[in-house]
């Protein structure tokens, strides 16, 4: 049975917490025998420079090493499958990200603009863009910009789709926008609810040449890029993309979409 402090426990925080090449260093140490079961954890820290394993993780390491009946052969092919399986997994595995429309205290450098993200993913456009959105205006650098990107996109052979709530500035704002020397990218509406006017085309989302999705909260304004409070989640190497594809496809193939 595996205790927090067993060998097996112990290797599999090293994979999950360390640097790739702190761990292929541990390995060649073992393979070229210059470590022991005597070795120290600070002697282990010496010869792991310039690379770094926790101190209390090669303390944990040194003691399991040292109590549990594992050949030096047996524990390489521990930490080198272990190894190669988290790169499997790390290849194939999405990718998510925090992006956010707001203020950025000090503390959360690592967190991207909204409009940061989608003119990355706007200018990476290769085949594809599909664009959800409740609001539009064409009042501001920040849509203007959005624009200008959908349309190099367009330029570079991409199929651009645009679907928006059903209010009549939407597509007016987004025609007036657009280039007036190329067509217009293909145009969805949802006419809503028979009965119900307040029913609406509330998604927000930025869809990439079908893999690279973005949702968000943020409305295509000035407010929604730059202004407000927003959240949303961009999703890379996933099926959820493909889903959506297919979710939208089907709406429009169906008539509860329709084109402009």
């Amino acid at each position: 049975m595996m205790t927090n402090n067993s060998l097996e426990n112990i290797i599999s925080r090293i994979i999950v917490e360390c640097n790739q090449m702190a761990i292929e260093k541990m390995i060649y140490l073992l393979e070229e025998s210059l470590v022991t079961e005597q070795t120290t954890a600070y002697e282990w820290a010496r010869l792991l420079e310039p690379y770094r394993i926790p101190a209390p993780l090669l303390s944990d390491f040194k003691v399991a090493f040292s109590l549990y009946d594992c050949s030096i052969d047996t524990l390489i092919f521990g930490l080198r499958t272990s190894l190669q399986i988290k790169s499997k997994i790390g290849s194939t595995a999405p990718s998510i990200e925090f992006v956010w429309t707001g203020p950025f205290p000090p503390s959360t450098g690592n967190v991207r603009s909204t409009m940061s993200v989608m003119q990355e993913m706007l200018s990476n456009a290769i085949s594809s863009v599909f664009l959800v959105g409740y609001s539009f205006t064409n009042s501001s650098a920040f849509t203007q910009a959005i624009i200008h990107q959908l349309a190099q996109a367009m330029k570079r052979g991409c199929e651009v789709k645009i679907a928006l709530h059903d209010a009549g500035y939407n597509y007016y704002n987004l025609k007036q926008a657009w280039p007036i020397h190329l067509p217009l990218p293909i145009l969805l509406k949802w006419e809503g609810i028979k009965g119900d006017d307040k029913a609406s085309l509330h998604a927000k989302l930025l869809l990439v040449n079908q893999s690279d999705l973005f949702v968000t909260s943020a409305n295509l304004t000035h407010h929604g890029l730059s202004s407000n409070i927003e959240v949303g989640v961009r999703i890379k190497k996933s099926n959820i993309a493909k889903q959506l594809v297919h979710h939208f496809n089907s709406l429009e193939r169906s008539g509860i979409l329709q084109r402009i």
